[in-house]
């Protein structure tokens, strides 16, 4: 039986909040009690918090030395997954 994964039912749910709210406001309607400042504001503010955390979360190499030890662990992974896998 294969089960539907939380994070599908999540983005389904936002998805269709959003395009209910596309909607209304295409019709003149203000479900969101918020003026066109404080949601540009909003998402920028989100935006810019989230792409803080991705660049600090990501391993980000700029120095050579960086560079090459990234490929050098790379190349470690990638022996120890082939090493791994039993021969067809």
């Amino acid at each position: 039986m294969h089960k539907i994964s939380k994070s599908t039912i999540i983005r389904t749910i936002v998805l269709l909040v959003m395009m209910l709210n596309q909607v209304l406001a295409l019709f003149g309607h203000s479900p969101l009690p918020f003026s066109d400042d404080q949601i540009n504001e909003g998402v920028s503010t989100v935006l810019t918090i989230l792409a803080s955390f991705w660049s600090w979360w990501k391993n980000n190499n700029f120095t050579k030395e960086s560079i090459l030890a990234q490929h050098h662990l790379n190349s470690l992974k990638k022996d120890k997954s082939t090493k791994a896998k039993p021969n067809s």
